[in-house]
């Protein structure tokens, strides 16, 4: 996933990785399903609230949800440097990777969130 990925895709595609649909995500958000679907379809502006929570739900950072580009840590470079990763695999892991490091954390620890 680019950096330039539109909000919608990466609210959406945030939620998916954490193993989570959208009424369940709203549930846990203590929001309203048909609410949650308009704001990842982009019908409806998602507030900071919303954002901040959401990425707290799914693990990530509001950076990485309005398409910051995280420091990709220095172990999973290593990693796709050598491995035979297929190229969808490969784009999976570099989204992983991103979305689960913030930039301060790659820079002070070195590496991503477990």
């Amino acid at each position: 996933m680019s950096q330039h990925t539109a909000l919608k895709t990466r609210i959406a595609r945030a939620r998916e990785l954490a193993g989570l649909r959208t009424g369940q995500a709203a549930r846990l958000l203590g929001v309203d399903r048909a609410w949650l679907a308009r704001v990842e379809a982009e019908q409806e502006p998602p507030t900071e609230a919303l954002l901040a929570a959401l990425a707290r739900l799914c693990r990530t950072s509001v950076a990485w949800l309005l398409g910051d580009a995280p420091r990709i840590p220095e172990s999973t470079q290593r990693l796709l440097r050598n491995s035979k990763l297929t190229p969808r695999d490969r784009e999976t892991l570099l989204e992983v990777a991103g979305m689960w490091s913030t930039p301060e954390e790659g820079a002070a620890r070195g590496r991503g969130r477990p």
